[in-house]
């Protein structure tokens, strides 16, 4: 099987001739496994020297993106001199080290910490991650009858807080996420993009619900490819079936623009 197969026909042209590249990788499910305990879904070898090498070029922005909050995100990918964007978009990293947050506004910011304590008095302390702009009810260990117990009680509880304050409601892989709106991935991707060159290529790659609005916001001049089987819709314009296409994806992309002499392997 070429796990490079669903691929649009078009990218990899566009990728060669392009005079600027902007790549933006979501973490978990894309560029690492998901794995029980979160800390535990480190970048595998292969794909960490190919993102070492991507950093070093000049003619690529590589971006990795993600839900997660900055201290974990920048832990799993230390050793590698990139710019980092968490918290679907409310948090950036440069490349230097510096920090840039996006206000919160305090209704949200309320909003937040209302769903997170009243959460806890109803039993799901344990299971909850509190970033700055979200609350996290994890499952993934759970059998699914129990998840889909604990999930629907979680929805219930939170469901006067979202038509109460700006907060959207997703699921994730193994759980649910409750966050801020007004900024997502999407928005971060054109941000990001606004500050590339003139005629960049916007690529970004990514495997659930939450890169969606990343699909959404780079079609019009890039490029989507969702990570995962060809079982649900999506606003992507592409897929790579597996982790391990996503590897091949990358070493793909280093041959293409000039960096390694051999072809990606099918």
């Amino acid at each position: 099987m070429n796990e490079l197969a669903q691929l649009p026909q078009e990218l990899w042209p566009r990728v060669k001739t392009a005079p600027h590249r902007l790549l933006m990788v979501d973490y978990d499910g894309t560029l690492a496994p998901l794995r029980l305990n979160r800390m535990d879904a480190r970048l595998p070898p292969r794909n960490f020297e190919a993102l070492s090498a991507l950093s070093a070029r000049r003619d690529t922005t590589l971006i990795v993106i993600s839900g997660r909050g900055m201290d974990e995100l920048s832990e799993l990918t230390a050793g590698l001199s990139i710019t980092l964007i968490g918290e679907h978009g409310w948090v950036t990293r440069d490349v230097g080290g510096a920090v840039r947050e996006a206000p919160l506004p305090a209704a949200v910011a309320k909003g937040l910490a209302e769903a997170e304590s009243t959460a806890r008095a109803h039993g799901l302390g344990p299971r909850l991650e509190r970033k700055r702009t979200g609350v996290v009810l994890h499952l993934r260990d759970l059998p699914p009858e129990q998840a889909s117990v604990l999930d629907a009680r979680a929805r219930a509880l939170w469901k006067p807080i979202l038509t109460a304050y700006a907060i959207r409601l997703d699921p994730i892989h193994g759980g649910l996420e409750l966050r801020a709106s007004g900024r997502n991935k999407g928005t971060a991707a054109l941000e990001r993009l606004a500050q590339e060159p003139p005629q960049t290529l916007p690529v970004y790659v990514g495997d659930d619900l939450a890169d969606e609005d990343a699909f959404r916001a780079v079609r019009a001049k890039g490029f989507g490819l969702r990570v995962g089987p060809d079982t649900a819709p999506t606003n992507a314009s592409g897929r790579l079936p597996s982790l391990e296409a996503v590897s091949l994806f990358l070493e793909e992309w280093l041959r293409v623009t000039g960096d390694l002499s051999q072809p990606a392997a099918s």
